[in-house]
Protein backbone atom coordinates (compact mmCIF):
# COMPACT_ATOMS: atom_id res chain seq x y z
CA UNK A 1 0.00 0.00 0.00
CA UNK A 2 1.70 3.58 -0.92
CA UNK A 3 1.18 6.69 0.68
CA UNK A 4 -2.01 7.68 -1.31
CA UNK A 5 -3.87 4.55 -0.61
CA UNK A 6 -2.95 4.78 3.41
CA UNK A 7 -4.25 8.34 3.32
CA UNK A 8 -7.44 7.33 1.29
CA UNK A 9 -8.44 4.34 3.54
CA UNK A 10 -7.68 6.45 6.86
CA UNK A 11 -10.17 8.91 5.59
CA UNK A 12 -12.70 6.65 4.70
CA UNK A 13 -12.59 5.11 8.22
CA UNK A 14 -14.35 6.07 11.52
CA UNK A 15 -12.20 6.81 14.26
CA UNK A 16 -12.82 3.30 16.55
CA UNK A 17 -11.84 1.53 12.60
CA UNK A 18 -9.14 3.61 12.43
CA UNK A 19 -7.76 2.56 16.15
CA UNK A 20 -8.47 -1.34 15.40
CA UNK A 21 -6.52 -0.44 12.01
CA UNK A 22 -3.47 0.68 13.97
CA UNK A 23 -3.67 -1.93 17.00
CA UNK A 24 -3.51 -4.84 14.47
CA UNK A 25 -1.30 -3.28 12.05
CA UNK A 26 0.89 -1.43 14.12
CA UNK A 27 0.57 -2.97 17.95
CA UNK A 28 0.21 -6.45 16.41
CA UNK A 29 -2.73 -7.16 18.77
CA UNK A 30 -5.15 -9.33 17.93
CA UNK A 31 -8.43 -8.20 16.84
CA UNK A 32 -11.83 -9.70 19.08
CA UNK A 33 -13.54 -11.03 16.13
CA UNK A 34 -17.24 -10.64 18.24
CA UNK A 35 -16.43 -7.60 19.77
CA UNK A 36 -15.70 -4.33 17.48
CA UNK A 37 -13.38 -2.38 19.37
CA UNK A 38 -11.53 -4.63 21.26
CA UNK A 39 -9.26 -7.10 21.34
CA UNK A 40 -7.69 -9.93 22.65
CA UNK A 41 -4.94 -10.70 25.52
CA UNK A 42 -5.26 -14.16 27.35
CA UNK A 43 -8.61 -14.59 26.46
CA UNK A 44 -10.48 -11.46 27.59
CA UNK A 45 -11.73 -8.65 25.57
CA UNK A 46 -10.13 -5.41 26.18
CA UNK A 47 -10.89 -2.09 24.58
CA UNK A 48 -8.87 -0.70 21.95
CA UNK A 49 -7.03 2.58 22.84
CA UNK A 50 -7.91 6.00 21.31
CA UNK A 51 -4.70 5.73 19.29
CA UNK A 52 -6.23 8.36 16.37
CA UNK A 53 -7.54 10.46 19.65
CA UNK A 54 -5.15 10.50 21.91
CA UNK A 55 -1.60 12.17 22.05
CA UNK A 56 0.02 10.43 25.05
CA UNK A 57 -1.98 7.31 23.16
CA UNK A 58 -0.19 8.05 19.98
CA UNK A 59 3.36 8.14 21.45
CA UNK A 60 2.66 4.43 22.18
CA UNK A 61 2.98 4.22 18.33
CA UNK A 62 6.51 5.62 18.40
CA UNK A 63 7.75 4.01 21.76
CA UNK A 64 7.02 0.63 20.07
CA UNK A 65 8.97 1.84 17.04
CA UNK A 66 11.67 3.29 18.22
CA UNK A 67 12.42 0.59 21.07
CA UNK A 68 12.34 -2.28 17.68
CA UNK A 69 14.71 0.20 16.03
CA UNK A 70 16.99 0.42 18.56
CA UNK A 71 16.82 -3.44 19.24
CA UNK A 72 17.88 -3.81 15.63
CA UNK A 73 20.37 -1.43 15.71
CA UNK A 74 19.30 0.86 12.92
CA UNK A 75 15.68 2.35 12.83
CA UNK A 76 13.27 5.38 12.13
CA UNK A 77 14.60 8.75 13.59
CA UNK A 78 11.07 10.40 14.61
CA UNK A 79 10.59 14.24 13.72
CA UNK A 80 7.71 16.76 14.95
CA UNK A 81 7.06 19.79 14.17
CA UNK A 82 3.97 22.33 14.03
CA UNK A 83 3.43 25.18 11.83
CA UNK A 84 -0.40 25.44 12.13
CA UNK A 85 -0.33 21.90 10.96
CA UNK A 86 1.26 18.99 12.37
CA UNK A 87 4.09 17.37 10.52
CA UNK A 88 5.42 14.18 11.53
CA UNK A 89 8.38 12.17 9.92
CA UNK A 90 9.22 8.29 10.56
CA UNK A 91 12.64 8.20 8.84
CA UNK A 92 11.90 9.74 5.58
CA UNK A 93 8.35 9.13 5.83
CA UNK A 94 6.10 11.85 6.36
CA UNK A 95 2.24 12.71 7.65
CA UNK A 96 0.54 16.09 8.11
CA UNK A 97 -2.55 17.02 9.75
CA UNK A 98 -4.24 19.53 11.90
CA UNK A 99 -4.10 16.71 14.48
CA UNK A 100 -1.30 15.46 16.29
CA UNK A 101 -2.62 12.18 16.92
CA UNK A 102 -3.88 11.44 13.54
CA UNK A 103 -0.79 13.18 12.14
CA UNK A 104 1.26 10.03 14.04
CA UNK A 105 -0.75 7.46 13.17
CA UNK A 106 -0.83 8.30 9.19
CA UNK A 107 3.15 8.73 9.25
CA UNK A 108 3.37 5.48 11.55
CA UNK A 109 0.95 3.60 9.32
CA UNK A 110 2.71 5.14 5.58
CA UNK A 111 6.09 4.09 7.29
CA UNK A 112 4.71 0.73 8.23
CA UNK A 113 3.34 -0.07 4.37
CA UNK A 114 6.00 1.79 2.11
CA UNK A 115 8.68 -0.06 4.35
CA UNK A 116 7.47 -3.66 3.65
Amino acid sequence: MNKEEVIAKWNNLSLRERDAWIAETLMGLELDKYRTGNYLKGGMSIPIKRYSSYTSVAMDIITKITDKSEHEGCGPCVRIEHDGIWHVSIGIKRAMNESLPEAICLAALIAHYETN
